[in-house]
């Protein structure tokens, strides 16, 4: 598995604080109540939070409070089921692999998740990527 390609440019500290912000002041503006909120029962939604690193890879200190305030705004702002939401934090290769499986077997626990033709897949992470060594694009 080479690695996830991001469709997004990357964002410093201050740009996720103010997507975080602006998530949180969303869900405060627009408070939802059990009869209001809206209910997407099949969608899906993969969380990653990686805050620490092995070795001397300094931390990102806003990706777990990233990966919550994602949470909350899934749930109770798009109606998504805490059940159908896969978080990991500080996600190894190893446990991206089991959720996203890889080049010779892409059934892992996001592909069970899935209910073809009816589920929304939303994947959010936050913390370092790495650039392609030849393209120079971001990758997880």
């Amino acid at each position: 598995m080479r690695g996830l390609r991001l469709q997004t440019r990357t964002w410093g500290p201050a740009t996720w604080s103010l997507a975080v912000l602006w998530l949180s002041s969303f869900t405060l503006l627009h408070p939802t109540s059990a009869e209001a909120a809206p209910v997407n029962e099949d969608a899906i939604a993969v969380i990653i939070g990686n805050k620490t690193y092995d070795g001397s890879i300094p931390e990102v200190s806003f990706a777990h409070n990233d990966a919550d305030a994602f949470r909350q705004f899934v749930v109770d702002g798009l109606g998504y089921r805490e059940g159908n939401i896969i978080d990991l934090r500080d996600a190894t290769f190893n446990q991206l692999v089991t959720v996203f499986g890889n080049e010779k077997n892409h059934e892992g626990k996001l592909f069970d998740y899935i209910r073809p033709g009816e589920s929304d897949v939303t994947v959010f992470y936050s913390g370092h990527g790495v650039p392609g060594l030849k393209d120079k694009q971001a990758y997880l």
